[in-house]
């Protein structure tokens, strides 16, 4: 882990925070316009009106700071995730649209209260595309010894698996302001420190 590597993953993280921040006020106004509010009632935790949507503000500070390192990248020569993923054949659009079509599916959700079947099929689409974008679980670590095990053409429907697991499981940890964001900020510290002990910029 070189300082310069790090100093460029502060500045993303900052420029996310900040993005994410700024963003929040508006993506609260907006479920307020939108009465997309989750009430106190006997199923609820919250003792006072709570919006919804802060998916929104997440989603953005996502795309501006991949926007900025893309930026970076492209027109000042960083070094980073675009210019050191030539062996991974993943198209990076691709997966963006996918994330976003996840996004768009529990923003419509917050909004309108899909109904199961509806919400499932849209995070299944969603979780389509970023799988045929190319990102795959091929291989998983061997519990039985050393070594990995191949997943062959089951990567495809377990990729998605996951991915659609994934969403819901933290839609169903959402039920306290703010749980569902910082147990998010952990995974994703978490994932930043593997990506650099294993020297996976991309990552």
């Amino acid at each position: 882990m070189d300082d310069i590597s790090l100093l460029h993953a502060a500045v993303l993280a900052a420029v996310a925070f900040a993005a994410t921040f700024v963003l929040v006020p508006p993506s609260i106004r907006l479920a307020q316009r939108l009465n997309a509010i989750d009430y106190p009632g006997p199923r609820r935790i919250n003792t006072q009106p709570m919006p919804r949507l802060g998916g929104l503000a997440l989603f953005g500070g996502l795309i501006i700071s991949v926007g900025f390192e893309l930026v970076g990248e492209i027109v000042f020569g960083w070094s980073g995730f675009y210019s050191n993923s030539g062996h991974l054949v993943i198209n990076y659009p691709g997966v963006v649209l996918g994330l976003a079509v996840m996004v768009l599916v529990g923003a419509i959700d917050d909004v309108h209260q899909l109904s199961p079947v509806l919400k499932f099929a849209g995070q299944i689409i969603a979780a389509i595309i970023i799988v045929m974008a190319g990102v795959q679980l091929d291989q998983i670590k061997n519990p039985f010894g050393a070594g990995f095990l191949y997943l062959g053409w089951l990567d495809y429907p377990l990729t998605v698996l996951y991915l659609v697991a994934f969403a819901n499981i933290i839609n169903l940890i959402d039920g306290m302001d703010g749980l569902a964001a910082g147990i998010t900020a952990i995974s994703a510290i978490a994932m930043l420190v593997l990506a650099f002990t294993r020297g996976r910029l991309e990552v």
